[in-house]
C-alpha cells in the first residue's frame, strides 16, 4: 500500500479579493486523506468488524474530499464555510439526482435462509438486487450490527417480517384442525391401545391426539422460514434499506455517495427497525443511525427486535414436537411406580432428559437477554462519539460533523456550536430517549408482546389437543363441563406464559458468580417445569368425580383470573395502571 499522504485543508478562509482573512476555527479544519485505493468494503451502517480488510469485505466511509452536493448555506452557520462544516454528505436529507433512493425487497434479504446476512469472504456485491426508487419513500430501515450472526439475524428479521403471518395462519390451522377433532373426523391414540407398553389398570389420564400441536406447528415453520420465498413470486413487497445491497460496494465513488445518503434514507424511512443486541450501543455507526432517526423524524416508529429472544420461538416449537416423548416418558414413570421395573425408570429418565434440555436452552437465552437489558442502562449513560467503536477512524469525523449538523437542525443547540457541544447535547438527548424508547417496545418482563405471542402458540397447540379429547370422552358434554374444561386447559397455557415471564424478570440483573448462576439456572428451569408439569395431573382431576363440583369450578377459575392479571402486569402496561390507581387512591 502507498503511503498516505495528508493534506490539511481549510485553515483560512479567503476574502473576496483573495487575500487571506481570519483563520477558520480549528475544530472546523479537515484533514483529506489521498491514496486510499485500499479502502476496505463492506457494511456501511454497521461496519464493527473487519471482516477481511485486505479483501475488501467491509465497508468503512472512504476518506474522499468534502464536496458541495449537499448544503445548508454557509450564511446558515455564521462563520462556517459550507464545503468544510456544511458540506458533508452524512448531513443531507434528501437524495441527490445523481444518487436516487435504492431500496431492497425484505423476500430478498431472507431467500435461501438469509444468504445476504453472512458476513466474512463468502460475501459478494449484491447491489444489483437492490431497485432505483422516484417517491423517496422507505417503509423499514433495518438497522443492525455486524457482529451478530447470520442465523440469529435471520430467525429475528423472519419473526419481524413473517411472524405476525406466521402466527396468525398457525392460529387458524390449529382451529380448523380442533374442529375436526371435536368433530371426530381425525383419529386418536386411544388409552386401551397403550397397553402394549403400559399395563393395564394404569390411569394415564385419557386419550392422546398430536394434531394440533404436529399440523399447527408446521404451518407456523413454514410460514415463517418460507413466506417470503413465495412472495418472491410478484406479490407486493415492502421497500427496506439494508447496507451491503443498497449500496454498491463495486465502485469507490458509489460506496461514498451510499454511505452520505444514510441520513436521507433515515428521514425517509417509516419505521427504524433495531436488530438488538449486546454489541448495538457499542459501535458508532449503529448509534449514529439511531440518533439520527430520532432527531429527524417527527413522527418515531421504532421497532426493536432481540436478536436474543430470536432462538426461543424455535426452541418452543421443537419443545412441542417433543411433546409425545415426555408423555410417554411420563407414562413409563406410573408403570415404573406400579410394577418398580428399573428399564421403565431408564426410558422414562432418556426421554424426559429430552424435554429437559429443551427447558434449560430456553432459560439460557431469556438470562442472556436479561443480562443484556441490566446492560442496557450503563451503555446508554457511558456512550460517547468519541469513544465509541469504531473499525475505521475517519469514519468518527465525518459522523460527528453530521451530529453537529443534526443537533442545530434539532434545535438543541445554537447554529455557532462547535463540533463537540453538539456531539454532548445529542448524547444527552440520546439518554433521554432511548431508555423510554426501549420500555416502549419491550414490556415490564423485557419481552414484545408479539414475542410472547409466539411463544405461547405451541402450549396452546398441545392445550387444543388435549381439549378435543376431552371432549371426544365425554367430559365437555354439559354447560357445566365445557367450562371447566375451557378453564382447566387455560390454566395450562397461562402458567407456561407466566413462567417465561417470571424467569424474564427474574433474569433482568448483572452476571454474578459461578455458584450463585448455577442456582439462579437450575431454580429457573424448575420453575418452568414446574409450572407446565400441572398439564398431567389437571387432566387426571377432569376425570374425576369433583371436576364439576361449583367449588372446583370456581377455585379455577378464579386461578386463571389472577394468571390473567399477572400476564397483563408482565406483558401488557397493567403495572402503568396498577400504579395511577394507587396514586389516586393516595391523593
Amino acid at each position: 500500500m502507498s503511503a498516505i499522504e495528508s493534506t490539511e485543508f481549510g485553515r483560512r478562509r479567503a476574502s473576496p479579493d483573495g487575500s487571506p482573512s481570519e483563520p477558520v476555527p480549528q475544530e472546523h479544519a479537515v484533514k483529506i486523506q489521498l491514496s486510499m485505493d485500499h479502502s476496505p468494503r463492506g457494511s456501511c451502517c454497521s461496519n464493527d468488524l473487519p471482516m477481511d480488510a485486505m479483501d475488501g469485505s467491509m465497508l468503512s466511509m472512504p476518506s474522499l474530499p468534502y464536496h458541495n452536493s449537499v448544503s445548508p448555506k454557509s450564511e446558515d452557520v455564521p462563520g462556517i464555510s459550507s464545503s468544510l462544516a456544511w458540506g458533508h454528505g452524512l448531513s443531507c436529507m434528501e437524495f441527490r439526482e445523481s444518487f436516487p433512493m435504492r431500496v431492497v425487497s425484505p423476500t430478498l434479504l431472507l431467500r435461501c435462509m438469509g444468504s445476504l446476512l453472512r458476513n466474512g469472504r463468502a460475501r459478494r456485491n449484491d447491489h444489483q438486487l437492490s431497485k432505483e426508487v422516484k417517491d423517496d419513500r422507505l417503509d423499514v430501515f433495518i438497522s443492525h450490527s455486524w457482529a451478530v450472526g447470520r442465523w440469529r439475524k435471520f430467525i429475528a428479521l423472519a419473526l419481524y417480517f413473517n411472524g405476525k403471518s406466521a402466527v396468525l395462519i398457525s392460529a387458524v390451522v390449529q382451529l380448523l384442525v380442533f374442529a375436526a377433532l371435536c368433530a371426530g373426523l381425525l383419529p386418536v391414540v386411544r388409552e386401551t391401545s397403550m397397553n402394549v407398553i403400559i399395563p393395564e389398570g394404569v390411569a394415564l389420564g385419557g386419550d392422546l391426539s398430536l394434531w394440533v400441536s404436529s399440523l399447527g406447528m408446521t404451518a407456523f415453520g413454514i410460514v415463517l422460514f418460507g413466506r417470503h420465498e413465495l412472495l418472491r413470486m410478484g406479490f407486493l413487497f415492502d421497500r427496506a434499506f439494508f447496507d451491503t445491497v443498497c449500496i454498491d460496494q463495486s465502485n469507490e465513488e458509489k460506496q461514498r455517495e451510499g454511505i452520505e445518503a444514510i441520513t436521507a434514507y433515515l428521514c425517509h424511512s417509516d419505521v427504524l427497525l433495531v436488530v438488538f443486541s449486546e454489541h448495538y450501543l457499542q459501535r458508532i455507526w449503529t448509534v449514529f443511525e439511531l440518533v439520527a432517526y430520532l432527531a429527524v423524524k417527527e413522527e418515531k416508529r421504532v421497532v426493536i427486535q432481540p436478536v436474543a429472544l430470536a432462538p426461543l420461538v424455535v426452541v418452543c416449537m421443537f419443545l412441542m414436537t417433543l411433546r409425545p416423548c415426555a408423555d410417554v416418558g411420563r407414562f413409563n414413570l406410573v408403570f415404573f411406580g406400579r410394577t418398580r421395573e428399573p428399564h421403565f425408570l431408564a426410558f422414562a429418565v432418556i426421554v424426559l432428559s429430552l424435554a429437559v434440555c429443551q427447558v434449560i436452552i430456553i432459560v439460557l437465552n431469556l438470562q442472556r437477554w436479561g443480562r443484556a437489558r441490566a446492560r442496557l442502562t450503563e451503555q446508554v449513560n457511558t456512550f460517547s462519539f468519541s469513544s465509541a467503536e469504531c473499525f475505521n477512524e475517519p469514519d468518527r469525523r465525518e459522523i460527528m460533523h453530521a451530529v453537529r449538523y443534526l443537533a442545530v437542525k434539532a434545535e438543541l443547540l445554537p447554529k455557532h456550536c462547535t463540533v463537540q457541544e453538539a456531539c454532548e447535547a445529542m448524547e444527552q438527548h440520546a439518554r433521554e430517549s432511548v431508555m423510554p424508547l426501549m420500555s416502549s417496545a419491550l414490556s415490564p418482563a423485557g419481552i414484545p408482546g408479539s414475542a410472547a405471542c409466539a411463544l405461547s402458540l405451541p402450549v396452546m397447540a398441545s392445550v387444543l389437543d388435549d381439549v378435543g379429547v376431552s371432549f371426544l370422552a365425554g367430559v365437555a358434554d354439559t354447560p357445566m363441563g365445557l367450562w371447566v374444561t375451557l378453564m382447566v386447559h387455560l390454566l395450562m397455557v397461562f402458567n407456561f406464559v407466566v413462567a417465561i415471564g417470571l424467569v424474564s424478570v427474574t433474569s433482568h440483573r448483572p452476571q454474578r458468580g459461578r455458584c450463585y448462576e448455577a442456582v439462579a439456572m437450575t431454580l429457573s428451569v424448575c420453575v418452568v417445569i414446574l409450572f407446565y408439569s400441572v398439564r398431567a395431573p389437571l387432566r387426571l382431576m377432569l376425570l374425576g368425580e369433583n371436576a364439576q363440583r361449583p367449588s372446583f369450578v370456581l377455585g379455577v377459575s378464579l386461578v386463571v383470573l389472577l394468571q390473567a392479571l399477572a400476564i397483563w402486569c408482565l406483558y401488557g402496561n397493567g403495572v402503568r395502571r396498577l400504579r395511577k390507581l394507587r396514586c389516586k387512591a393516595g391523593a
